[in-house]
């Protein structure tokens, strides 16, 4: 990983925000499996909670981003021979599913339900799949030109 992340934003430190963060959800599953209202302040903490790491995650994927995509953040040294998927990135992808499970914990209820349509993770497309439809389309453009094309036969 590089240099660029700061300590509140590094894997390790979302890590452990997630794991407080779920032990507060355990607390508040109990409250509610014995028909007690969740406490206000517990509900809000859970929420700031989500907002803090869903940004932190955020910034990792985009560094996660531009360091697969050749630019090195932080003055780091890119990697040569590292796939898309190296340690960073396992653990990012990692964060994001523990993040998203517990967010489906939150929603559980009716009063979970709504605070977590405010706080679920902006899923992104890969730069990548981006282009990818236009080559499609291009190389089935070209495919129509191809000299040994079936419905070109007719022109020979």
């Amino acid at each position: 990983m590089s240099n660029a992340s700061s300590p509140a934003s590094s894997p390790a430190s979302i890590s452990a925000r997630l794991t407080t963060t779920s032990t507060l959800l355990l607390e508040r599953s109990r409250i509610l499996s014995l028909s007690l209202p969740a406490s206000a302040s517990s509900q809000t903490q859970i929420s700031k909670n989500f907002t803090t790491i869903r940004t932190d995650l955020a910034k990792l994927s985009d560094q996660l981003e531009l360091e697969n995509s050749g630019l090195v953040v932080g003055g780091g040294k890119k990697k040569k021979g590292k796939s898309i998927e190296g340690e960073f990135g396992r653990s990012v992808r990692e964060l994001e599913e523990r993040y998203d499970r517990l967010l489906e914990i939150f929603g559980e209820d009716e009063v979970g339900r709504e605070k977590v349509k405010s706080i679920r993770r902006e899923v992104k497309r890969s730069v990548a799949s981006l282009f990818f439809l236009p080559v499609v389309f291009e190389l089935a453009i070209l495919r129509c030109f191809e000299l040994d094309h079936p419905h070109l036969s007719k022109f020979r």
